[in-house]
C-alpha cells in the first residue's frame, strides 16, 4: 500500500504542470481508478496531496514541510540570485555567477536588469574574467594545462606573449583577491571576485562583463556581492577581505 501511495506522489514527476486530475494520476501511477481515488483521499487527509475546487490534485503542503527538513549543502545557485539582481540594478550592467568545471567556466545564473536566465552556458575558463578568478585558486596542474594548451580565444588574441598575459591575469587575481580587466579598444571593463565560503577555495565567482569604461571602479560592489553570497551560504560575517588596488 505504501508503494502505491508513493507511486501516486511520483505521478507528478515530469508532469507538464503542477496539477493532475484523478484520471491522470491513475494513468501515470499505473493504478486502477478506484484504487487511485482511495489513495488520493488518504494522501489529502495527511496533507501530502491537496484537492483543488476544480477536483484536480497537486502536491500538498506537508511534502514541502518534509523537504525543508532534509539536510543538504547549499550551492551558490540556491542563494545568489537576489544579490546578483541587486548588483545588476545598481550598476545597470549584466552580472553573472560562474563556477569552474575543469578547464571551463560555467555561468549558472545571471541577472541583467531585464529578463533573468539560469540556463547554464560554458566557455573556456581563460576567456572570461570570472573564469580567470577561479583559475587563480585552482590546482596548479589545471592552470598549467590551460596555459600549455595555447588555445586562447575571445579576450585573448594570438599575438606573441599571450600565454604570459593570461598567466599574469591569473596571478593578479590571486594576489588582489579580485580581477579587473580593461579594454582600451572597446572602452569596456570586466570585474570578477570569488565567493569564498570555507578553506577549500571559492565555490563560484561574481562577474560584471562589458561595463562601460569609467574612472569609478566597480570592484568594491562586486566584492561586496561576492561576500554577501558567501555569508548567505554560511561563511563567517567577519574574515579576510580582499584588497581593492
Amino acid at each position: 500500500m505504501l508503494g502505491r501511495a508513493v507511486g501516486v506522489l511520483d505521478a507528478f514527476a515530469g508532469a507538464e504542470g503542477p496539477e493532475l486530475s484523478l484520471t491522470e494520476l491513475a494513468d501515470r501511477a499505473d493504478l486502477p481508478l478506484t484504487t487511485t481515488h482511495r489513495l488520493a483521499g488518504q494522501l489529502v487527509n495527511e496533507r501530502l496531496l491537496e484537492r483543488l475546487p476544480s477536483g484536480r490534485f497537486r502536491i500538498g503542503p506537508h511534502v514541502q514541510e518534509l523537504v525543508s527538513l532534509t539536510p543538504r549543502d547549499l550551492t551558490p545557485e540556491d542563494v545568489a540570485h537576489p544579490y546578483l539582481q541587486d548588483l545588476a540594478d545598481v550598476t545597470g550592467q549584466p552580472v553573472q555567477l560562474v563556477v569552474l568545471d575543469g578547464g571551463e567556466s560555467v555561468t549558472v545564473d545571471r541577472a541583467d536588469g531585464q529578463v533573468p536566465s539560469r540556463a547554464p552556458t560554458r566557455a573556456p575558463a581563460h576567456a572570461s574574467c570570472g573564469g580567470l578568478v577561479l583559475l587563480a585558486h585552482a590546482p596548479a596542474a589545471l592552470v598549467d594545462a590551460v596555459l600549455e594548451s595555447g588555445q586562447f580565444e575571445r579576450r585573448w588574441d594570438a599575438a606573441p606573449g599571450v600565454t604570459e598575459r593570461v598567466r599574469t591575469a591569473i596571478e593578479v587575481a590571486r594576489r588582489q583577491g579580485h580581477l579587473e580587466l580593461r579594454s582600451k579598444q572597446t572602452g569596456t571593463v570586466s570585474v570578477a571576485a570569488p565567493v569564498i565560503v570555507g578553506a577549500d577555495g571559492p565555490v563560484a565567482a561574481v562577474a560584471i562583463s562589458g561595463a562601460p569604461h569609467s574612472e569609478r571602479s566597480l570592484a568594491p560592489a562586486v566584492l561586496t556581492t561576492a561576500r554577501s553570497i558567501a555569508r548567505a551560504m554560511g561563511a563567517p560575517a567577519t574574515g579576510p577581505i580582499a584588497v581593492v588596488r
